[in-house]
């Protein structure tokens, strides 16, 4: 007949057993991480031969001790897959372990391959500069970087490794237990500070977990605070700095840059008729003709509503400008296909050109605005150039 002992009794056995020998080596101290594994488990419970703890004898504490360690070693593992089991699915995980020492390295690689239900890529190598190298040419979903490099040392491995991918999760392994510098490596751009050799085994791959899904999250919230949710466009923010740093670009290489201001014609009739949603499909397949008008390195922004802006970049004069917006006309004056409806618009645009009109984000918006309404009061389905100095401006009907 077996009778079951739960893990705290098992944990007291382990003392027993070690308690009847003097000489360490006939029965190894057991794992620290396995006994607080075990301790901290206590609804676990193991099947053992049937004797009473007061008959025990030596030998049998010896084959006790033997076959309690071999269940401590199976329940870790299976802890971790459980553990495992209850995160999201990150799928392939791609490491890049940074660290020189070989047996650390070997050891961190082994912890995680404990983790059977996250599947961990790893590349390794021994140098900064090799890290560099990879992250150049390749997508990393985690760094684990060691802090004594032979070629960088301490926390300006940390600023390096951040500056250069801010968006990767960075895991500092250090061998020193040290409050302040954790803090300090935190505070200079990495996720997490782990101590080489402390804690269960599954702390360094559920920090791995959270890391990265930290650093997703902040992409999302990234990417909400810059980009239209409908349309996927830029958004007004992000439309306004990257207009800064075009300016900056077309006045450093001499180089005309042109803004357009766009405004569908006849949309609030759609919009009205056909439902907001038909209205929300209409102005998603308007920001895909749009992109399909201009090149990669132009700018298509959402500013609001039926409004749109366009950055277009390195043209070298105003009659380049004038056929992307003649592409454009020509475009959204096609029919618009929305599921069962069928939607006919067309656009009006006003542009201007800097730094002919040399002056800044909000009065240049404010000259395409103007140009655009002209356009507008001209039936739409035309685009018309500001010229600065009260000059005649410049229409063209489609």
């Amino acid at each position: 007949m077996a009778h079951y002992l739960d893990s705290v009794t098992a944990g007291l056995l382990i003392i027993m057993a070690n308690a009847c020998f003097s000489a360490p080596s006939l029965v190894p101290a057991p794992r620290q991480k396995r006994t607080s594994y075990l301790k901290n488990h206590v609804g676990l419970r193991f099947r053992l031969p049937t004797k009473t703890v007061s008959a025990v004898t030596t030998s049998t504490i010896c084959l006790l001790y033997q076959s309690l360690t071999l269940y401590l070693t199976e329940i870790q593992r299976t802890g971790c897959r459980q553990y495992a089991a209850g995160l999201p699915g990150l799928g392939m995980i791609k490491i890049l372990l940074v660290e020189d020492n070989a047996v650390d390295a070997r050891l961190t690689q082994d912890i995680l391959a404990e983790w059977h239900l996250e599947e961990f890529n790893i590349t390794h190598v021994t140098r900064l500069s090799d890290a560099f190298r990879y992250l150049a040419r390749a997508r990393f979903d985690a760094v684990l970087l060691d802090l004594s490099l032979p070629d960088g040392s301490g926390l300006s491995t940390v600023r390096q490794i951040h500056a250069a991918n801010p968006t990767i999760a960075l895991i500092v392994l250090s061998g020193l237990n040290d409050q302040t510098l954790a803090l300090q490596a935190v505070q200079n751009g990495a996720q997490d500070y782990l101590v080489k050799g402390e804690g269960p085994s599954e702390l360094l791959a559920r920090s791995i977990h959270y890391a990265i899904e930290r650093k997703r999250a902040e992409a999302r919230l990234t990417y909400l605070a810059q980009y239209d949710q409908l349309t996927g466009l830029v958004n007004r923010s992000l439309f306004r700095d990257r207009l800064v740093q075009a300016m900056a670009r077309s006045k450093r290489l001499q180089q005309p840059l042109g803004l357009m201001l766009l405004d569908l014609d006849r949309f609030k009739p759609v919009n009205d008729t056909l439902g907001h949603s038909v209205g929300d499909q209409l102005l998603k397949v308007v920001a895909e003709r749009l992109h399909e008008c201009v090149r990669e390195v132009d700018t298509v922004a959402r500013m609001g509503g039926d409004e749109f802006t366009i950055i277009l970049e390195g043209l070298m004069c105003e009659e380049d400008i004038s056929l992307v917006a003649q592409r454009i006309t020509t475009s959204l004056s096609e029919p618009f296909i929305l599921g069962e409806h069928q939607a006919v618009i067309s656009v009006s645009i006003g542009i201007t050109i800097y730094p002919t009109d040399d002056h800044d984000i909000d009065e240049l918006l404010t000259h395409a605005d103007a140009a655009m309404y002209r356009a507008k009061q001209q039936g739409g389905n035309s685009f018309q150039f500001h010229i600065p100095n009260d000059s005649p401006s410049s229409t063209c009907q489609h």
